[in-house]
């Protein structure tokens, strides 16, 4: 399923068609701009399934990147009987990957379900983790052993989305920022900001983990929005040292490909070694940057 048309049609279906180059009422143009350009360019850099790199972190980026508007084909990542693994390849365990499979890359799999209204993509995957005791594929279980707060979040999906009412829905669930820092911090504030959709409310505590890693690291543009400061997390997306305006992003602007998986301050921001914004050994799809733009644009 191509999920960036899918959430394309489903904009026009809430609204009269707009010219390309007009803004949604409230954002700003710049960023609009610089979604087009970015969504237009992305294509070219996309790779297997539309699939927005090909390392084995990559179906969490994709799916986000489907978010974001970009077309990918997210099942390529998946088998028949409902296996779900980190590239279409399915090739990173045990080689390049201690698991095929881990609990980071399926929350993406959920953002993009609820993103798509997907109730097959949300029923399909709670069910194979119904048949196979919530280990969701090869490896260590500590990567891919869906505890009760993620299948909570996995049955309300579903739920919202037409499916069935399961207690587990209903499962308590408190947080904590102690200790959270790195790519950790991100996928905790992922996981919020879908609940936080799919629930229509959150924890208090989940509330206090949204400020606290806002204050923490100021410069990610997608814990300010998580934390509702929309009009920081727009001025930090108009950074141009990261996010072009006039073409994509590369390696030699920024290191790492999905800056708010990485805190502020390390060399992640920084160009990589020997490189230059002319001189760049990878472009990025800017996928990161769609992402954030279609939260602020739409929400989630």
């Amino acid at each position: 399923m191509r999920f960036g048309l899918l959430l394309i049609s489903l904009l026009l279906a809430c609204g009269h068609k707009k010219a390309p180059e007009e803004s949604p009422i409230g954002m700003d143009p710049a960023l609009t701009q610089k979604a087009l350009l970015y969504r237009q360019l992305a294509p070219g850099y996309q790779y297997e399934a539309g699939f927005v790199t090909d390392d084995c972190d990559a179906l969490l980026f994709s799916a986000l990147g489907a978010v974001g508007g970009l077309q990918v084909d997210l099942t390529a990542a998946r088998n028949e009987d409902g296996e779900w693994f980190r590239t279409p390849q399915k090739d990173c365990y045990p080689n390049k990957s201690s698991s095929s499979i881990s609990r980071d890359m399926l929350l993406g799999v959920m953002i993009a379900a609820w993103a798509s209204r997907d109730l097959d993509m949300a029923e399909r995957l709670y069910k194979y983790g119904a048949d196979h005791l919530w280990i969701m594929g090869s490896g260590f279980p500590s990567r891919t052993f869906f505890n009760p707060e993620i299948t909570a979040t996995l049955a309300q999906l579903s739920y919202k989305l037409g499916g069935p009412d399961r207690a587990i829905r209903n499962f308590p669930v408190s947080w904590s920022a102690t200790g959270i820092s790195d790519f950790e911090a991100h996928l905790q504030v992922l996981h919020i900001i879908l609940r936080r959709a799919i629930y229509d409310k959150i924890e208090p505590s989940a509330q206090e983990v949204l400020n606290a890693q806002a204050t923490r690291q100021p410069e990610n543009a997608l814990f300010q929005w998580a934390a509702l400061n929309t009009p920081k997390a727009v001025e930090l997306l108009k950074d141009t040292r990261y996010w072009p305006s006039d073409r994509l992003p590369n390696s030699g602007d920024r290191c790492e490909q999905w800056l708010f998986q990485r805190d502020s301050g390390s060399s992640d921001w920084l160009p990589c070694e020997g490189e230059t914004p002319d001189t760049p050994s990878k472009i990025y799809t800017g996928a990161d940057f769609l992402f954030v733009e279609r939260l602020i644009e739409l929400g989630l």
